[in-house]
C-alpha cells in the first residue's frame, strides 16, 4: 500500500476504541492504524479539528490518547473519522509504536511471502 502524504503506512486492524466524552462514552472500532493515528468507524459527523479523548484496547493493554479529527467521511473501510494522535504518555506511545511495528512487519512478511510464491 502506498503511503502517499502519510508519515507512515496504514495497516489494517480491528481494535476496540472507547471515546470518552463529557457525559458519556461511545464504543467505536479502529479499522486501520499508522504510527501517528487511526481510522475509526462512526456515523457521527465530527468537526474537523475536534479533540477526542480515546482509550484504545491493544492486545498488550489499553492506551489513552488525545486525538485530533483530520478527516470525516467514507473510505474503502467504511464511514468514519481519521484521527491524528495529539498527546499520549511516553510509555503508552512506546506501546502504540510497538503494536504498530508488529502489525507492519507481519503485513510485510505476508506480502514478501506472497510475492515469492
Amino acid at each position: 500500500m502506498a503511503i502517499g502524504n502519510r508519515r507512515s503506512e496504514r495497516v489494517p486492524t480491528n481494535l476496540a476504541v472507547r471515546w470518552v466524552r463529557r457525559d458519556s462514552t461511545d464504543e467505536l472500532s479502529a479499522v486501520d492504524i499508522n504510527m501517528h493515528g487511526l481510522f475509526v468507524l462512526t456515523a457521527e459527523q465530527l468537526a474537523i479539528g475536534s479533540l477526542l479523548q480515546l482509550k484504545v484496547e491493544l492486545p498488550e493493554g489499553a492506551v489513552t490518547m488525545f486525538a485530533t479529527v483530520r478527516f470525516v467521511g467514507q473510505t474503502a473501510s467504511g464511514t468514519g473519522a481519521g484521527l491524528e494522535i495529539f498527546l499520549m504518555e511516553q510509555r503508552e506511545r512506546a506501546q502504540w509504536r510497538a503494536h504498530y511495528t508488529s502489525l507492519s512487519r507481519a503485513r510485510q512478511a505476508v506480502g514478501a511471502k506472497a510475492s515469492n510464491g
